[in-house]
């Protein structure tokens, strides 16, 4: 489903930039989804102050490829992923699905990607209420007191 998210969320991006696409999009197979992150995504965006360097993407792209690569090992053979690789999968498609949304204009989608991307493409940490926000580990910190 992650894969299936990011391959819908690629075309809907490119849809809506390039709205004489859509059908082509919609109807016909697209090439490999990291092929158009990679190649074609910086050539519709070139020149955007949001993403300064479009080589810090390679990791994301890559792990783009893995997911596709793992999505179609699993539905010709059956054999699922460890709950790790899972988690790293959705990340991934998570991502990948608010970068799309930064670079479409949402700012609040900068505050929603990894940490690791969010210091890789320079964009701050997120604010909730004035308050920085620090991670523990790969999760947040929640104070059950209150």
């Amino acid at each position: 489903m992650a894969a299936t998210a990011v391959e819908t969320g690629v075309k809907d991006h490119i849809g809506r930039l390039r709205p004489h696409t859509e059908w082509i999009l919609a109807n016909m197979p697209s090439p490999p989804i990291a092929k158009l992150l990679q190649k074609y995504l910086p050539q519709m965006h070139g020149g955007t102050p949001i993403i300064s360097n479009w080589d810090s993407l390679k990791p994301l792209w890559n792990a783009c490829v893995k997911l596709a690569e793992d999505r179609n090992t699993t539905a010709h053979s059956g054999c699922a992923v460890d709950d790790a690789v899972l988690r790293t999968h959705i990340r991934t498609a998570a991502d990948i699905l608010y970068v799309l949304d930064a670079l479409a204009g949402h700012e609040w989608a900068r505050e929603r990607v990894s940490p690791n991307l969010r210091a890789a493409l320079g964009w701050p940490d997120p604010l909730v209420w004035g308050i920085e926000l620090q991670p523990v580990s790969s999760d947040w910190e929640i104070d059950s007191a209150g």
